[in-house]
């Protein structure tokens, strides 16, 4: 074995274990845990769980049951055919997981095509006032509590397109799909903010923000799991990306999405419990946010800071050891050398002899 062999071995394996220390063991952030997501079986899961939603739901329609269509009387029911879009839509995602076995990937386009002809006579009889029946094909009491929201209808107009691009091979369609589900769980941020505020969204928004919770629950868990169908691509494969700038975009993220509505609600309670004006609220939800999220940042920057650190003394160590390899291999080259010569002389006096 050749002095360059052990060496070039032995770097690899110690390169890997500061890989590993680095970005993957004990000293990693924690936010870079994240990178490991999601799990094979999460968009499994989670569309279950959505059709388990939806179907709940449409048995409870069926059945005449319709105190079950909604979590409480003040939070909303949830539509007929707002369930058939959670059912279509959970059954395309289970569909989609099988996408290099060629009868799953024409299933999962059938469900979706389903689902978004479903959206889309539904916008049609909202909007022009038409009556395809497909209201009451299954419920035929449905049409007393309503027609499918127009959040609904948005959401399941954005997905399934993106159902059948994400089982695509390509780049494009991939990041396609993420997209139109990043602009889905945006279109749900104004009923979820509203109900976690108690107020009611205005200014022309009405009809996209008056929505049962568990729809809003039950699409944005939809929207989570179709994400979760393809990580490393896209948008999505930089947000989960192994690393300093994915771990930071993490944290920021997360940050952002917890703090500010955590802060926004509390500030509200406290200017309607102490009777503040509306602009000092206003102001002090923006001072709040502006102090948290300067916080949020500055200790990204020590994260980031000692990781930094860490990589440097790894590299450190990597360099020690590859001296101390190099220095150990030039022994063991000399040591083989005298031996070589220690028994060269043996034999070519006995040569010398046996020709003599």
């Amino acid at each position: 074995m050749s002095p360059a062999y052990g060496l070039d071995n032995v770097s690899q394996h110690e390169y890997a274990r500061v890989c590993y220390q680095t970005y993957g063991g004990e000293n990693v952030l924690a936010m870079d845990r994240l990178a490991r997501w999601p799990n094979p079986s999460l968009p499994a899961v989670l569309a279950a769980a959505s059709t388990a939603l939806g179907g709940a739901v449409l048995a409870a329609w069926i059945t005449g049951m319709h105190y079950w269509t909604g979590l409480f009387p003040d939070l909303g029911r949830m539509r007929a055919n707002s369930a058939w879009g959670l059912v279509l839509g959970g059954i395309s995602v289970w569909f989609a997981l099988g996408r290099h076995h060629r009868h799953l990937v024409w299933a999962t386009r059938i469900s979706a095509v389903l689902w978004f002809t479903l959206a889309l006579l539904s916008a049609a009889e909202n909007n022009f006032g038409w009556n395809f029946g497909i209201d009451t094909l299954f419920v035929p009491d449905a049409l007393a509590q309503g027609r499918m929201g127009r959040t609904a209808i948005l959401c399941s107009l954005l997905a399934a397109p993106a159902v059948l691009l994400i089982s695509s091979r390509r780049r494009i369609p991939i990041v396609a799909a993420q997209v139109l589900m990043i602009a889905m769980e945006l279109t749900l941020l104004p009923p979820l903010l509203g109900y976690l505020f108690g107020v009611a969204i205005q200014g022309g928004l009405e009809t996209f923000t008056q929505v049962a919770l568990h729809t809003v629950l039950g699409f944005a868990t939809l929207g989570v799991a179709i994400l979760a169908l393809r990580p490393r691509t896209g948008p999505i494969g930089f947000l989960l990306s192994k690393g300093q700038i994915g771990a930071t975009s993490r944290r920021l993220l997360v940050s952002a999405a917890i703090l500010i509505p955590v802060l926004g609600w509390l500030i509200l309670r406290a200017g309607a419990a102490w009777g503040w004006q509306l602009e000092v609220t206003v102001a002090t939800l923006a001072l709040a946010c502006l102090v948290g999220m300067t916080g949020v940042i500055l200790l990204t920057g020590v994260a980031s800071r000692k990781l930094d650190a860490r990589r440097h003394a790894a590299e450190l160590d990597r360099e020690k050891l590859l001296e101390h390899i190099q220095k150990q291999n030039s022994q063991l080259e000399h040591t083989v050398e005298l031996r070589t010569a220690a028994l060269g002389s043996p034999m070519s006096r006995l040569a010398s002899a046996k020709n003599a």
